[in-house]
């Protein structure tokens, strides 16, 4: 239908009394948004990180991500390097007072790549939960997130990976090798 045919349809008023509507409703949302994204505290200059507490969630900031790449060798010795992170966006405060436990506060999103150097592969996996019912989720009083069967988490100074995609397993326990970067976001190279 041509703006025209519409306007002979409903006419001019109609259409202004939709549009009015539409563009109320998309404020709404916005405002929403606004809203939504002040319960969190900003990440400014001048945080100071105290390990191992800071490997954990901040669940007072939006966005958080744990980030790990590294060289693996197989079964058989063949060469393999691997990306593996883990992202927590909060959506609002959590609500003590909620009544459901499916009440949504929290995404994580998961990333893993493998690079299979020989066979010059490179492949991905990802996954995405809520923080709901213990499916996902990241410690706030020590360093543990996961995502169903997939999770990084620390253990005295070793950081433990696990990941399972397409009948391919990763599982490393490293320790940890590289200063945590101090950014409101925490980096780490295992």
């Amino acid at each position: 239908m041509t703006y025209r045919q519409i306007t002979a349809r409903l006419g001019k008023r109609k259409i202004s009394r939709l549009l009015i509507c539409c563009l109320f409703l998309i404020f709404v949302a916005m405002l929403s948004l606004v809203q939504a994204s002040q319960d969190f505290r900003l990440a400014l200059p001048g945080w100071k990180f105290v390990f191992p507490r800071g490997h954990a969630s901040h669940p007072e900031f939006k966005t958080e991500w744990w980030y790990y790449t590294g060289h693996l060798t197989s079964d058989q010795g063949e060469p393999f390097s691997y990306q593996l992170t883990f992202f927590r966006v909060g959506v609002r405060r959590p609500d003590p007072e909620a009544r459901s436990a499916w009440s949504l506060h929290t995404l994580y999103f998961a990333h893993l790549a493998l690079t299979d150097i020989n066979g010059k592969k490179f492949i991905f996996y990802e996954k995405a939960g809520r923080g709901a019912l213990g499916m996902s989720g990241a410690a706030s009083d020590h360093y543990q997130v996961w995502i169903d069967d997939w999770q990084a988490s620390l253990e005295g100074e070793v950081h433990h990976l696990q990941a399972a995609a397409d009948k391919r397993m990763m599982e490393i326990a490293e320790k940890h090798v590289q200063a945590a970067i101090e950014t409101a976001s925490a980096v780490y190279r295992a």
